[in-house]
Formats: structure tokens, sequence, C-alpha cells
């Protein structure tokens, strides 16, 4: 800005034009204090980003809004820091619509930004779980949504996914649980996958499992090894499950 003003006033000492320039003075003003607006904004959903870097599975909890739906809650600082962001947007948005659309495309891939962040649960469907509100761009690749997903199943014990419709940030997450998280135990069939939270015990997960499973065949089964490791000894007792085990180990080693 300082320089176009430095250029401007050169061209005068030169008259190279006549041209009242005091004019463009609001114009230029208002871009200024546009670029100063969309620069707190960034700052202050980078400071939220590395708030949510840094928090706990523990730190999240889950607010029960009715049977199926549930608020998330992240502790004072990081829910007081979201009620701000939230009340700049909307004052930014009662002001400027080209600044507002900006914010959008930057943070929201062009949609309304929300900063809700809620989870609704189907209890009559082994507590599939679905996210209606999108996390903003930058709070993406963060393991906030993978954090978000283990609370979640500590809390409600369980719950199922299908690879055909959840999307690909999902499926990521959900990969990256499956293969990597020990708390969680996952049984596979077919593009289906049934997770459990390690605090269920045994004789509940098997109950639950059997009635996702049915009577379907087991041979396309992938079974969870930590959750074998662990109740080795009570898998050996019970015929149904061992013997599924047993088909699992010879087929895949």
């Amino acid at each position: 800005m300082n320089d176009f003003k430095n250029f401007t006033e050169k061209l005068k000492e030169h008259a190279v034009y006549d041209l009242d320039l005091s004019q463009f003075d609001d114009y230029f003003s208002d871009i200024k204090h546009d670029i100063k607006t969309l620069k707190n904004f960034s700052r202050e959903m980078n400071i939220l980003k590395d708030f949510f870097k840094d928090i706990n599975v523990a730190d999240i909890h889950l607010i029960k809004i009715d049977e199926e739906n549930y608020q998330l809650d992240f502790g004072h600082k990081i829910q007081s820091q979201i009620t701000s962001l939230k009340s700049y947007y909307a004052e930014i948005d009662r002001k400027n619509s080209i600044l507002i659309e900006k914010i959008n495309n930057d943070f929201y891939n062009g949609s309304t930004l929300r900063l809700d962040f809620e989870i609704e649960i189907e209890s009559n469907n082994f507590n599939k779980m679905h996210f209606p509100i999108n996390l903003p761009t930058n709070l993406k690749n963060i393991s906030l949504g993978k954090k978000i997903f283990i609370r979640t199943i500590e809390k409600i014990g369980f719950t199922i996914f299908s690879s055909e419709d959840i999307s690909i940030d999902a499926k990521l997450t959900i990969y990256s649980i499956v293969k990597n998280e020990k708390s969680l135990f996952s049984f596979i069939k077919d593009k289906n996958i049934i997770t459990f939270s390690s605090l269920l015990n045994f004789n509940d997960i098997i109950k639950i499992l059997f009635m996702w499973l049915e009577l379907t065949e087991y041979d396309n089964l992938i079974l969870d090894e930590d959750f074998f490791n662990v109740y080795k000894e009570k898998i050996k007792k019970n015929k149904k499950i061992n013997s599924i085990y047993d088909i699992f180990f010879k087929k895949y080693y």
C-alpha cells in the first residue's frame, strides 16, 4: 500500500497527469482494512488449529442433545476460541459479503463456514455415526478427526462403518484407526467394519459381534488380532468365536 502511495505521489510531482487521487483514499483505506481483517481472522483460525493439535482424546466430551444427537465439547479454552470466531465471522458477514466469500473459500471450500461440532448416532443400527458438519479445511490433517472418532467410540462402546457411505477423509481416518489404534478392536466383513472400545467387556463384544454378523458366511471375515491376543484364553473357551479365529488364521497365515 505504501509503495502504491509513493508511486502516485511521484507521478504528481512529475506532472504525468493532473488527476486528484485523493478521491481514491477511501477506496484504498477499505482495501487496507479488509486485508487486516482477513489476516486477523486467519490468525485466530490458526490459534484454534494449534489448540486442536494439542488436545488429548480424554479432553473431548460428548454432550447428549437427544436420543441420536450429540454436541462435542473441547473444554473452556477451545470453546471460548470457537465462540469468539463465530462472533467475528458474523460481524464480517454483516459488513462485507465479498470478504466473507473469501473466508468461506479459504476455510470451507466455498460454503458457509461452520464451527459446530456435532455427531448423529443411529442407536438402532449398531451406533452408526454421521458427521453432518464437515471440519474446516485448516483443521484437517491434524488428527482431530481421529481423536473425535476414538473418543466417541470410547463413550458409546462400539460403532459400524461402511466404505460406501463415508467420505475420503473419513476412510483415511478409519483406516488409520483399524491399522494402528490398540485401544479399539475392529472386525471387517466385505466393505463393512464394526469397531469396539477395549473398555467394553469380552462378553458384550462377542454378543454384539454375532448380532452384527448374523448367519452370514465367516470365510470373508478379517478379525482383530489384538482382540485375540488380549482374550486368547476366553476365546479358546468359546467354541463359536474360536472356530472363526481358526478359519481366519488358517486362511491368512
